[in-house]
């Protein structure tokens, strides 16, 4: 008997089973990914907390699902760094990562987190932390690069002000690496340029 291996998909949905926001993300883009024909894979991560994770390396994309303050475990964090560091050097090969959460600066950039780790933040991610929950009311993203003018359902209600790194330097979007999509409030047309300038950390899912 010959037994064959089952193919990997080009993208890996990673999620956290214990939140049932989180699921109803998994489930919307599964929608999207399948609307669009490209082919994918599923993995739980079990919370902040948990220890067990798998290696990434292989996939063209993953897209990690935060829920509030739940977005990676320190052993999937240890799997996305991997993955990122197996790219290559040109758009085509480089790893490509997703996190979607309003809480990724708050878990991995603010001083007294259990999960801290500046480095990866700042030089990897390319952003930094600077303010939780700005205090103005929560609206949709609303896109600029990605979906232009469309404003979706995300809506955070403790959401990150992020500022780009000066540690990364960004040429172009297609040579991002690394996209986050933050969970944050609609400001002002004059802060909303900001967002748009880089004042701020994001608008359209790119920080």
């Amino acid at each position: 008997m010959t037994l064959k291996r089952q193919s990997r998909g080009d993208v890996i949905i990673v999620y956290d089973s214990t939140i049932a926001l989180c699921r109803t993300s998994r489930d919307s883009v599964i929608n999207n990914l399948s609307n669009m024909g490209a082919t994918f894979d599923t993995y739980n991560r079990n919370g902040n907390t948990g220890t067990a994770s798998i290696s990434f390396r292989g996939y063209k994309k993953v897209i990690l699902l935060g829920e509030g303050t739940s977005i990676m475990s320190n052993v999937v964090k240890d799997s996305i760094k991997s993955y990122l560091a197996s790219g290559g050097n040109t758009v085509p090969t480089k790893s490509k990562l997703i996190i979607i959460g309003e809480d990724v600066g708050y878990h991995l950039d603010r001083t007294g987190s259990t999960y801290i780790d500046s480095a990866f933040a700042r030089s990897t991610l390319g952003f930094q932390f600077m303010a939780d929950r700005p205090g103005v009311a929560a609206n949709g993203l609303t896109g600029v690069i990605i979906n232009p003018g469309l404003t979706d359902s995300t809506i955070g209600t403790w959401p990150d002000v992020l500022k780009i790194s000066f540690g990364t330097v960004f040429t172009d979007i297609q040579s991002l690496q690394v996209q986050i999509v933050c969970r944050f409030n609609e400001r002002s047309r004059k802060d909303r340029n900001k967002f748009q300038r880089g004042s701020y950390g994001s608008r359209s899912g790119i920080c």
